[in-house]
């Protein structure tokens, strides 16, 4: 007979072995990513923001020489060396090693770089300030250790382990049980979104980590000593824990009043006196205060102010827009240089000093423009927020990926054994999670011990999802909500369990006390007056909201009534657009068009081109904007070009069919102190806030060809930099929309005899020339070993093998005008590749863009040119084919050309 004391010490021995197991393999998992990962680039690093650049920094401390930012020899710049410049021999091993083009440097690499006569060292950018001890933390890491990912990887892992040990112990405490604790570390393993960004991002991930630590001690240790200097010494280390991960993120700083608030409740539900709550509450913010003080040690004499936050909420608008399919009013795109911009152009009227970022000046005039913002679209995210939260719990749910992670990807870097687990089970918990997390919060009201920091932890939850859609409600932001999502899922699935088990086999052991129903209902009570508080806000901010739109509506319409008619900015029936050169007097400008809807209008979209000027590369911003059916509309636009960004600019508005732009008004914005504005409104409207525009269907996240797809830009608005603009017009359009819309059409033009020589281009003066179908093919002669034959369809060219080169050439043209010319040549291709181009009668080159495109069974050849009246050029046809190459034939069908209205931006910009 085994004895009883055998049996207990053997279950718990199970347990513990099936505990320690698991914080094994969520090791192993983030250890096999940390491996993995990296290979796949910047499809992997798609959110480290150039994080790994401020590991510079890292290496200048390894290397002694205090925080500075190592640089590299050859003017190679920073990690990714965008000037092009090949760095030094010496310095390539770091540069590979920053850009996770390779694993480790040696000791005698890094000795060899120090030696390097050039290298050299610059001093930090502000910036970095706010992740100091990341910094001060990889360094130490890197000295012990040797400079290598690998190990900088081991370091995340086992801390991403301790916080599912932690998670464990914060189930374990509110519930009672090790299976509810053993099940919600299970689901903190099982995350796609921790196990990436252990390894992407320790910056993005630190405050889950540190969130998970403070909560642990505040669940399991606070106040839970007979002791009172225990005690004491407890809410002194809560404090520093609530506070030290602000030197990796500011994030952190959130936890602080939420548990601030926590305690002092906590205590007074202990029914403690009020000297033992001012005593806990003291020691808490004085813990606070310490690690405040121990981080700002760390930084230079330069201070970072931490109030910058309001300039990531203030562009953190694009991104609520985006992802409440609201119309981004404001022309706000999530871009800290535009950001930058915005604020400066706001604050200049009163101060007209220059801010800069990271000052206390500039968060002051970011928190501004911020609570501006806010006021404008208050109704909206008050209303919109239950549905931002039951958002928030599923990550945002995407097709083709879990908590914001590709399946791809986490096939990739998960352990090969360990796939089958993942398919079967943990992928389903995982999307499940927002349903465990509401029945683990009617577990933890029924069963819990600990009832008052369960509420708290659930809270947590509530005020977290306020504060992530109030500033930035990015998934990359998802990591707090993790907390509370696993403990209560875990509870969750518990609770399931002992239903199950109810269900099944009766219940054995303590049946669910009336306290616990009495806890239930307290909290449904709770939630309904939750609820009622929010219909209420709703009621009251929808007339704010209301107020702030009308007045921006009825001043823009006053400023419009003082403008002028612009019928130059019509382009076209459904297309208007404006050009600014920045070397150009330009005052700030507004427009107001007025449109007619068709009966399926669909959207207006906005396209707001900057093209580049160094140093600054192009940028496309674009927002759409919802037509309401067989209405008269108005939208107004500003344009606020020049200053500090001196890049030429291209606004163009273009609508879809059936729709058309009525007039366009332009008028004066120098008096204008509120932002910019981009928004669509009707008479008789009643918006509070910005109307609702929709969102893109799931997996298509982009109209525009020259925006990739992206997780922080939608159907509301998009934005992206080094657009090429060698494929734009001058309008800001990609170069074949010239031909979607009648009013953009290139004019035709004829050669045509009007004295001996060479033919003259010129417009059509007649019905005979406008009628002709193109160039007359007649004036093509070949070249040497080709030759030329007339067909009932076209001229068929033969090109004998191994002639490579000028094929045909178009007897000589001089043009009637100065201008911009386009050439098409239609053909087919029966054998080889053929290109078309402009030879001119100066020794200088022409500047000259080609274009091919499919049309029905041939191919159309276009090539734009720059020409000068009276200077005479020919066209050339050449054969592409290498030498050695068979025999090439086309068949050249028609030639065409035209004077361009709106040519490439860069045909206009060069001389």
């Amino acid at each position: 007979m085994v004895p009883p004391w055998f049996k207990v010490r053997s279950f718990a021995t199970v347990k513990l072995i099936m505990l320690l197991a698991l914080l094994v393999l969520h090791f192993l998992a983030r250890e096999q990513t940390g491996k993995t990962m990296p290979r796949s680039g910047g499809e992997f690093y798609r959110y480290s923001n150039g994080y790994p650049v401020s590991y510079q920094v890292s290496l200048g401390l390894v290397a002694g020489k205090g925080l500075c930012r190592l640089t590299w020899p050859a003017g190679s710049g920073d990690a990714g060396h965008p000037d092009g410049v090949e760095p030094c021999p010496e310095a390539k091993p770091l540069v590979e090693f920053l850009n996770f083009q390779r694993p480790r440097v040696s000791r005698e690499e890094f000795q060899a770089f120090l030696n390097a006569p050039l290298a050299g060292t610059a001093p930090v950018d502000s910036w970095e300030f706010t992740r100091i001890l990341d910094i001060y933390l990889t360094a130490f890491v890197w000295k012990v250790f040797g400079i290598s990912w690998t190990v900088y990887y081991i370091v995340a892992s086992l801390a991403s382990t301790l916080s599912c040990f932690l998670v464990f112990l914060v189930a374990r405490r509110l519930s009672g049980s090790y299976w509810a604790g053993l099940l919600a570390a299970l689901l903190f393993f099982a995350s796609p979104f921790e196990n990436h960004f252990a390894i992407r991002s320790v910056r993005d991930i630190s405050p889950l980590w540190f969130a998970t630590g403070a909560f642990a001690f505040f669940i399991c240790a606070v106040d839970n000593f007979r002791s009172r200097k225990w005690n004491y010494l407890s809410f002194l280390v809560l404090g520093l824990l609530a506070m030290i991960g602000r030197g990796w993120r500011l994030d952190v700083l959130l936890l602080v009043p939420f548990l601030f608030v926590a305690l002092i409740v906590f205590l007074a539900f202990k029914r403690h006196g009020w000297k033992h709550i001012l005593a806990g509450a003291t020691l808490f913010l004085l813990g606070c205060w310490s690690a405040d003080r121990f981080v700002r040690s760390l930084w230079p004499s330069e201070e970072y102010s931490s109030g910058t936050v309001y300039h990531m909420a203030y562009y953190g608008d694009s991104s609520r827009c985006n992802l409440m399919g609201l119309e981004n009013s404001f022309q706000i795109n999530r871009d800290d240089f535009q950001t930058w911009q915005d604020v400066n152009r706001f604050d200049e009227r009163r101060t007209g000093d220059l801010l800069v970022i990271g000052t206390k000046e500039y968060a002051a005039a970011c928190r501004e423009i911020y609570v501006c913002v806010m006021k404008y679209h208050l109704f909206q995210y008050v209303s919109l927020w239950p549905k931002f939260y039951i958002q928030a719990l599923g990550a945002f749910p995407e097709s083709d990926c879990l908590q914001g992670e590709s399946l791809s990807m986490l096939r990739q870097s998960r352990l090969a054994w360990t796939l089958p687990f993942y398919d079967w089970g943990l992928d389903y918990l995982t999307t499940w999670l927002p349903y465990l997390h509401l029945l683990g919060i009617a577990t933890l009201f029924l069963t819990s011990r600990d009832k008052i920091r369960g509420a708290f932890l659930v809270l947590f939850s509530l005020y977290y999802s306020v504060i992530w859609l109030a500033v930035l409600p990015e998934q990359k932001h998802l990591g707090q909500l993790l907390l509370p999502l696993t403990v209560t899922g875990g509870l969750g699935l518990w609770g399931l369990a002992r239903f199950a088990r109810f269900m099944l086999f009766g219940f054995h052991g303590p049946n669910v006390s009336f306290t616990g129903l009495r806890s239930l209902r307290v909290a449904c009570g709770v939630g309904l007056a939750a609820l009622i508080c929010w219909v209420a806000a709703c009621a009251l901010t929808y007339r704010y909201s209301l107020r702030h739109r009308d007045n921006y509506v009825n001043e823009i319409r006053a400023l419009a009534a003082r403008g002028v008619e612009a019928p130059e900015t019509i382009k076209d029936a459904r297309v208007f657009s404006a050009y600014f050169e920045p070397n150009r007097p330009l005052r700030p400008t507004g427009f107001l068009l007025a449109i007619q809807t068709s009966a399926n209008p669909g959207y207006l979209t906005c396209r707001h081109m900057h093209f580049p000027a160094k140093p600054l590369p192009s940028r496309l911003s674009i927002t759409r904007h919802k037509l309401l059916p067989d209405k008269v509309q108005y939208f107004a636009v500003s344009c606020f070009a020049g200053r500090r960004d001196q890049r030429p600019y291209a606004y163009t508005v273009t609508l879809n069919a059936g729709c058309r732009i009525i007039w366009s008004k332009k008028f004066d914005l120098s008096s204008w102190e509120r932002l910019p504005f981009s928004m669509l409104f009707h008479d008789g409207e009643k918006c509070a806030g910005s109307p609702e525009v929709g969102r893109f269907p799931s997996g298509n996240l982009s109209f525009d060809p020259f925006l990739g797809q992206s997780t922080i830009t939608n159907l509301s608005s998009e934005m992206g930099y080094d657009i090429p603009s060698q494929s734009l017009s001058v309008l800001g359009l990609p170069w074949d929309e010239n031909f979607v819309y009648p009013g953009l059409l290139p004019a035709r033009v004829v050669a045509s005899f009007e004295a001996p020589g060479p033919r003259r281009l010129r417009p059509p003066t007649n019905l005979d020339e406008l009628n002709e179908l193109g160039l007359p093919l007649s004036n093509l002669g070949p070249e040497d070993g080709a030759t030329l034959t007339s067909e009932a369809r076209g001229l068929n060219l033969k090109v004998l093998p191994g002639q490579s080169g000028n094929a045909a050439t178009y007897s000589p043209i001089i043009p009637s005008e100065d201008g911009v010319y386009l050439f098409q040549m239609r053909y087919r291709r029966l054998a080889g590749e053929l290109s078309l181009h402009v030879d001119g009668s100066r020794k200088k080159e022409l500047l000259q863009r080609t274009f091919l495109t499919v049309q029905g069974d041939g191919l159309v050849q276009s090539v734009e040119v720059k020409l000068k009246a009276g200077e005479s050029f020919q066209l050339r046809l050449a054969n592409q084919a290498p030498p050695g190459y068979w025999a090439s034939e086309f068949l050249i069908q028609e030639m065409r050309a035209y004077r361009e209205k709106y040519p490439l931006w860069e045909s206009i910009r060069r001389p």
